[in-house]
C-alpha cells in the first residue's frame, strides 16, 4: 500500500485505483492502493482471516468506548473531534492489551492496568491555555464529590479571552466508563458488562460571570453522582474555561479561548 507524495491527490475510485483517507489518522494523509480485496462475506467467514476478525472486533470495541466518552464531553466542552477520539483510542487499545480472555475478545477494564494519563486535553485548548493561573483538585473517597480551588485571586489577565470578550464561565463534567465486554448474547460485539453503564455522566455549567467581576478567588465544589463504582469502572473528573459576550441574554463562547482537560481520575 503507498502513499501518494506528489501534489495530484484523490479519494475515490480512478480506473483500478482508489484513494482514501484514514479516519483516526491525525496527519489526514492520502492512501492509495488497487481496489478490490476481500469482501463482507470474506472477511466473516474465510478461513484466513481469523487474525483480521479478532483485531477487527477489539478495534471495534476501543473506538466504540472512545465515541461513547466523546459524545458527552462535546457536550459539555468545545472539543477538537478527531485528535479528541484518536487520543481515547489509542488508550483504551493500550487496556484491551492487557485485558483477560481470548485475543480478539479481551476484556476492556478501564480502571485496571495503566493509568489514565492527566491532565488529559479534551477541549480545542488544554485548561492552562485559557486559565492561566494556579489552581488545586481534590475528590473524596466515593469519587462524587471534586473540589476546585485558585490559589488566590484571579485577574482578568489570567483568563485568555478576545478584544470583544466580556464574561467568562467555569463548567465541570464527571464520567463513569465501562467496563466492557465481548458477549456470546451480543454476538460477540463488545458492550458495558453492566447493562445501561457504558458511560455514566453528570455536568455542571456555571453561570456566566463578567470579567470585570474579577478579581475573586474562585472555590467550587462539585457534587455530580454517577452511580456506584464496581471493579473495571473509571471515573474522570474534567474543569473547562470559556470567554466570549452575552448574545440576547445568552453566554455565547469563543471557541478561541475554550480551555478544558480531565484532571483527575479514579485509576
Amino acid at each position: 500500500m503507498g502513499t501518494q507524495q506528489g501534489i495530484y491527490k484523490f479519494t475515490g475510485k480512478v480506473g483500478d485505483m482508489r484513494g482514501y483517507k484514514r479516519s483516526l489518522d491525525t496527519k489526514s494523509k492520502t492512501f492509495v492502493g488497487k481496489s478490490g480485496g476481500p469482501n463482507k462475506t470474506v472477511f466473516s467467514t474465510g478461513p484466513n482471516m481469523g487474525s483480521n476478525r479478532r483485531n477487527a472486533n477489539e478495534f471495534q470495541g476501543c473506538i466504540g468506548l472512545a465515541f461513547f466518552v466523546f459524545n458527552f464531553l462535546s457536550k459539555v466542552f468545545i472539543c477538537k473531534g478527531l485528535d479528541l477520539k484518536t487520543r481515547l483510542f489509542k488508550f483504551y487499545k493500550g487496556q484491551i492489551q492487557n485485558g483477560s480472555g481470548d485475543w480478539g475478545y479481551r476484556q476492556l477494564l478501564v480502571g485496571t492496568g495503566t493509568p489514565f494519563p492527566v491532565p488529559f486535553q479534551v477541549g480545542r485548548f488544554s485548561i492552562d491555555k485559557v486559565f492561566k493561573h494556579k489552581y488545586t483538585t481534590e475528590v473524596d473517597g466515593t469519587f462524587e464529590n471534586w473540589q476546585f480551588h485558585s490559589v488566590d485571586p484571579v485577574n482578568p489577565s489570567d483568563l485568555a479571552h478576545g478584544p470583544n470578550a466580556t464574561h467568562w464561565r467555569i463548567s465541570a463534567a464527571v464520567i463513569t466508563v465501562g467496563p466492557w465486554a465481548s458477549t456470546a448474547a451480543l454476538n460477540y460485539k463488545y458492550s458495558a458488562i453492566i447493562p445501561g453503564q457504558e458511560v455514566n455522566r453528570g455536568y455542571w455549567h456555571n453561570a456566566a460571570l463578567p470579567l470585570s467581576a474579577l478579581p475573586i478567588t474562585l472555590n467550587y465544589t462539585f457534587h455530580i453522582s454517577t452511580g456506584p463504582m464496581t471493579p473495571g469502572m473509571a471515573r474522570y473528573f474534567a474543569v473547562g474555561f470559556e470567554t466570549g459576550q452575552m448574545v440576547n441574554g445568552f453566554f455565547q463562547p469563543d471557541v478561541k479561548y475554550s480551555g478544558s482537560s480531565i484532571l483527575k481520575s479514579s485509576w
